[in-house]
């Protein structure tokens, strides 16, 4: 996207990587149709999507009928997760005086949430990455035995 940015002629690029593309963004959707017109355009270009998680029939069709290629290898269970199981899980609150006290309000059914977590989610500004909530899950993740399995990696990004 970058070098799109900064130039009206990227003839010069041969092969566009891109990872991940199953984070779908405005950016990465705008960058596709790019690409896809530029495939049209240049019979030379070759175009390299990547991901361990997209549906690679779909992206294949929208580039008419573009080979794939499946790498194999071990994939790894996944677990989806919201923030209201994180502050859950946790008992993080906004107001951390009040965590305690509250924490015991949680005795819900997943998907429902309780009105503390609920409220907590309501006070979180959307921009602003909640840090302690992050060490909190992680120092959840590495001390309690229901998460064992999860110990030997945690990413964070």
């Amino acid at each position: 996207m970058r070098m799109l940015e900064g130039s009206n002629d990227v003839d010069e690029i041969t092969h566009p990587v891109l990872n991940e593309v199953h984070e779908l963004s405005i950016d990465s959707d705008f960058l596709l149709i790019v690409l896809k017109k530029s495939l049209l355009r240049r019979k030379g270009l070759k175009v390299v999507l990547m991901s361990a998680t997209v549906d690679p029939e779909r992206f294949s069709k929208y580039l008419g009928g573009a080979p794939v290629l499946t790498v194999p290898g071990r994939t790894f269970p996944v677990r989806v997760a919201y923030l209201e199981d994180a502050i859950k899980l946790t008992g993080y609150t906004v107001d951390q005086r009040n965590q305690e006290e509250l924490t015991e309000l949680d005795d819900d059914i997943e998907p429902e949430y309780s009105a503390r977590i609920r409220n907590t989610l309501a006070q979180m500004d959307q921009y602003r990455i909640e840090y302690d909530l992050i060490v909190q899950l992680i120092s959840k993740i590495a001390v309690d035995p229901d998460y064992v399995s999860y110990r030997k990696a945690i990413l964070v990004f």
